[in-house]
């Protein structure tokens, strides 16, 4: 089959920045260098280093689109302007104009349900993978959207639910995202985690727990320092926190100085890491923590903490309890109005009660390869 990926105009393809989506559709593409199931064309903001690595995908077309000040500009004014009554978007206007001599089988949009006006007249079929929340009940014109599309792709059972509020659940599958096991290894090499943790400061015989993605309110970081701050109290703990941002600005770097003023000696910052060197990170520490506060599509950072033999402390996020299902693998915590002095109870007691815990065996279904199986089922079922 002839197959075209739309992922929205935000990070490039490879992902040289980044980003859960265009991971998604690299992992795709790698997969169909060694199987080569299918003829695949990827529409991508235009990126310097993301073009360079591209040569290395034999069979993938990635089409470049370079957006102008003045499109950038035209699509702001018209959003100003118009207040979605009209989709406009010189992203979708200049994709649809290159490929204007090109028929597929299949159209895959990424989390954008609105480009189908631009991109249905160039295929047989056109279906809508949603890696966030972004067509229900409230979506504006969600029922006309939906009927649109041929089936739907969600990440969780969550999203599920919530798409099945427009549309029959009958077209809508859920296919978990998935990772790497060959980068997320699992190991803890006793000389590696000495070192690294020297090299941030903690002592040996530490118990370490990490944080790792973005530093917004979201995601509730300020809640999980708060927390974090009370438990160590006369404890020999640490928290590691790996996220920020390459553009950080505005808003968001207002709450990143703001964690690190209320941050108390134990916890450490990393900054900004690619997602290549998080392993390393993951192998110094002991316990994974996602402590969000919105509802999370899925949390594939907690099968990366899983995978990495950490147990986690996690809230009851959207899509998140459908990954930590056992005890053993860790807790989920109530998102509550006692959420801080709960996610200081789940630290205590897992700081008092460290253990080496395979974990990864636990959340096998989700390697990469397995859902690049599952979703070459689905469209071959589909079709």
């Amino acid at each position: 089959m002839k197959i075209l990926l739309v992922p929205p105009c935000i990070l490039p393809v490879p992902a040289a920045k980044g980003g859960a989506i265009e991971n998604t559709i690299e992992s795709i593409i790698k997969y169909n260098e060694i199987n080569k199931d299918h003829e695949y064309t990827v529409v991508s903001i235009y990126d310097e280093k993301a073009a360079n690595l591209s040569k290395k995908y034999k069979y993938t077309d990635i089409e470049y689109i370079k957006l102008t000040i003045i499109d950038k500009i035209l699509n702001k004014l018209m959003g100003t302007f118009f207040f979605d009554k009209i989709i406009f978007d010189m992203y979708c206007i200049k994709a649809k104009r290159k490929l204007k001599n090109r028929s597929f089988d299949l159209v895959i949009i990424h989390n954008r349900p609105h480009y189908y006006k631009y991109f249905k007249p160039l295929s047989k079929q056109i279906a809508l993978h949603l890696h966030n929340d972004k067509l229900n009940k409230d979506t504006k014109n969600a029922r006309k959207i939906a009927k649109q599309y041929d089936y739907f792709f969600s990440v969780s059972n969550y999203i599920k639910r919530k798409t099945s509020e427009v549309i029959s659940e009958s077209k809508i599958e859920t296919l978990y995202n998935g990772v790497d096991f060959d980068l997320f290894q699992g190991t803890k090499n006793e000389l590696r985690r000495k070192k690294n943790r020297a090299e941030l400061g903690i002592p040996e015989g530490s118990t370490v727990f990490l944080y790792t993605g973005r530093l917004v309110a979201a995601k509730g970081v300020f809640e999980l320092i708060k927390a974090f701050n009370k438990a160590s109290i006369n404890r020999d703990i640490y928290l590691v926190i790996v996220g920020g941002s390459k553009n950080e600005a505005g808003s968001d770097l207002e709450y990143q100085k703001m964690l690190k003023k209320v941050a108390n000696e134990k916890v450490i910052f990393s900054g900004y890491v690619e997602h290549s060197e998080l392993p390393k990170y993951e192998e110094l520490s002991d316990i994974g923590v996602v402590p969000s506060l919105f509802e999370e599509p899925f949390g594939k950072v907690v099968i990366e903490h899983l995978a990495s033999n950490n147990r986690v402390i996690v809230s009851d996020a959207g899509g998140i309890p459908e990954i930590v299902r056992d005890l053993e693998q860790g807790v989920i915590v109530n998102r509550n109005d006692d959420f801080i002095d709960n996610l200081c109870l789940a630290i205590i007691d897992f700081s008092d009660n460290n253990m080496i815990y395979t974990a990864r065996e636990t959340v096998r279904e989700f390697e990469i390869d397995k859902f690049n199986y599952k979703r070459l089922k689905i469209i071959n079922k589909r079709k």
